[in-house]
């Protein structure tokens, strides 16, 4: 019987002779590897013409988007909240009915929460949404930085009525019909 090492030197050396019979004929063939070839380049043919036109076309004046930015600007504090209404932009605003604030929108939604931990808004939002409601959320800074979460919109105010019926009822909120609008 082979002790271990040497029966780990005959398989070593068995494997390399059967390495070195495969590889060294390939070595010394004269067919070898053949030089890679690229593929042919197709020509690009260029229309200048099409290029001159796009030269002659006028560039576009972006005057009245500058002015529509100054504007918008003009009417925002520095973190992007409208000064007249403290809505952030882009979000719904939602006006209680006996806040003098203009909404731009003939709409209604029913206000369910207003938070001071933007975390809990979101948890709540994501809740009514899992049980099918159209929720949304609306960031403040007036008086205080709050975030409210209202279902909506509707165009008809019975229609919120109703639906805060429902969602007082469900869930035991504590909510108001609200103007919505963006």
């Amino acid at each position: 019987m082979l002790n271990d090492r040497t029966r780990y030197r005959v398989t070593g050396t068995v494997f390399l002779l059967a390495v070195a019979a495969i590889c060294f004929p390939m070595l010394f063939d004269g067919d070898g590897l053949e030089p890679l070839a690229l593929p042919p380049v197709p020509e690009q043919h260029i229309d200048v013409s099409a290029a001159e036109a796009v030269q002659d076309e006028p560039v576009p004046d972006f005057a009245s988007t500058i002015a529509g930015r100054d504007e918008l600007l003009a009417e925002t504090d520095p973190e992007g909240y409208r000064l007249e209404t403290g809505v952030k932009i882009g979000e719904p605003v939602i006006v209680a009915e006996d806040e003098p604030i203009e909404v731009p929108a003939d709409a209604w939604a029913v206000q369910v929460g207003s938070f001071a931990e933007y975390e809990r808004a979101i948890a709540l939002r994501d809740r009514l949404r899992s049980d099918g409601y159209d929720a949304l959320l609306s960031s403040m800074n007036k008086p205080d930085r709050l975030t409210r979460v209202a279902v909506g919109p509707m165009i008809d105010r019975e229609d919120a009525e109703g639906l805060k019926a429902e969602l007082s009822e469900r869930y035991d909120f504590d909510s108001m019909v609200v103007r919505f609008g963006y």
